[in-house]
């Protein structure tokens, strides 16, 4: 999973870490280090972001808004799109919070794009991720034709 978040964001970002490196003021060690904050520490929370979120988005839509013998009114493709679409953008919000706040003390490197890049990547995976389960969840709930 590293390997996908790392190689997605430097085509996302368009530059590659040694680029970044290089591209450092001054003292490189910084650029070494928040490089080393992303490998290390936030392509996992980002994992666990997407694994917790994910999971939350599909069981309220399959089994709370779309619940057997409830009304049933979600059924439609307009929710399902809001529910992935709300949770695509949550997730790529609280991602790029937490990535920010793990390197603002490197604001001379201008890590934004960075820590945006992996916001925009964990939405993308969600997005992902949410209509690959829902093919298969919607077999055990009443919106058994949503999303196709």
């Amino acid at each position: 999973m590293k390997n996908l978040y790392d190689s997605f964001l430097q085509f996302i970002t368009n530059t590659t870490w040694g680029q970044f490196i290089a591209r450092a003021p001054g003292d490189p060690q910084s650029a070494v280090t928040v490089k080393s904050i992303f490998q290390q520490d936030m392509y996992a929370y980002a994992g666990y972001y997407l694994l917790a979120l994910t999971i939350l988005a599909l069981a309220y839509y399959y089994f709370i808004l779309n619940r057997k013998g409830g009304s049933g009114y979600g059924f439609k493709l307009k929710y399902w799109i809001i529910t992935m679409i709300v949770s695509a953008l949550s997730l790529a919000a609280l991602t790029t919070w937490t990535t920010n706040s793990l390197v603002n003390r490197f604001l001379d490197l201008h890590t934004f794009k960075l820590c945006l890049g992996l916001g925009v990547i964990n939405g993308i995976y969600l997005i992902v991720a949410f209509t690959l389960l829902s093919i298969v969840l919607k077999r055990f709930s009443s919106a058994n034709r949503t999303p196709f």
